[in-house]
């Protein structure tokens, strides 16, 4: 091959490319070869096969295969899911006995299309909970269930036919009234309309009276400013249009004298040349 002469790239690859392929044919032999069985055949008197013997392995004890229930395999978090079934863990409901009426207040109400909510707070102490509507109560309410839910109340139903009505908590307690700025004293200036000058027995203005006034004094310079700003404006379009009269009489006059000048030394012209 003459293309390899010279050529240690090429002479490489071929040599690899042969190797590959060597690889390749004996694997394929390998691949082909016939499995043995193990029996050796001249040992079977008469031609018979024996029967071949199933090896059965014996399990271990379950606690050997528990980390299969501690941790099982199709869970992401690897961690088993605890469900809770009445019946498997021999607990009849209806055995355990009904609490006394729940002494509790109805704090919260929820309701949605899809659900109903209720927050009930311990008139003692404890933290409130939220049940949803037919959902039995546990613990210290145990036989109690939350039978209905209403916009401003709740009912509460026990396993023997006892009923519970709870209105929702409104709280009404009065905030008290926060202390009164003191404002100062409006200025006698500002008093001068009202006749008040040197009345101390004058009451000071409240909070709202206050701010309402000095509302009302910001509108007034307001308006002020904006009326002196238009006087302004048109004092300068004025101005503006009595300079633009001014120079258009100036011109105007400018021309007439021109030709008055003009015609007067035309004429003065035409009598010296007639002399």
């Amino acid at each position: 091959m003459k293309w390899l002469e010279g050529n240690p790239v090429g002479k490489a690859l071929a040599w690899v490319c042969g190797g590959l392929a060597a690889i390749s044919l004996l694997l394929a032999w390998a691949w082909n070869w016939p499995v043995s069985s193990g029996f050796d055949g001249s040992k079977a008197a008469g031609g018979e096969v024996p029967e071949p013997v199933a090896v059965v392995t014996e399990l271990g004890p379950e606690s050997d295969y528990q980390v299969i229930n501690d941790r099982p395999l199709f869970n992401e978090d690897r961690q088993p899911v605890v469900s809770v079934d009445d019946e498997s863990a021999g607990v009849d409901v209806e055995d355990l006995a009904v609490a006394n009426t729940p002494d509790v207040r109805l704090t919260g109400v929820v309701i949605t299309p899809q659900l109903r909510l209720v927050t009930l707070t311990p008139n003692k102490d404890g933290k409130p909970v939220v049940v949803r509507e037919g959902v039995p109560l546990d613990g210290e309410y145990v036989g109690w269930t939350i039978r209905n839910v209403y916009a401003r109340g709740a009912r509460l139903e026990s396993s023997e036919g006892q009923s519970v009505d709870l209105d929702l908590a409104v709280y009404t307690t009065e905030i008290a009234e926060p202390p009164k700025p003191v404002v100062q004293q409006a200025a006698s200036a500002d008093k001068a309309g009202d006749g008040n000058d040197g009345d101390e027995t004058a009451q000071p203005l409240s909070r709202a009276e206050e701010i309402r006034r000095r509302i009302e004094e910001r509108r007034e310079q307001l308006r002020q400013e904006a009326d002196q700003q238009r006087e302004d404006k048109e004092a300068a379009i004025s101005e503006g249009r009595n300079r633009y009269q001014t120079a258009i009489q100036n011109m105007i006059q400018r021309k007439r004298d021109n030709e008055k000048d003009a015609n007067q030394r035309t004429a003065n012209g035409s009598g010296g040349g007639g002399r």
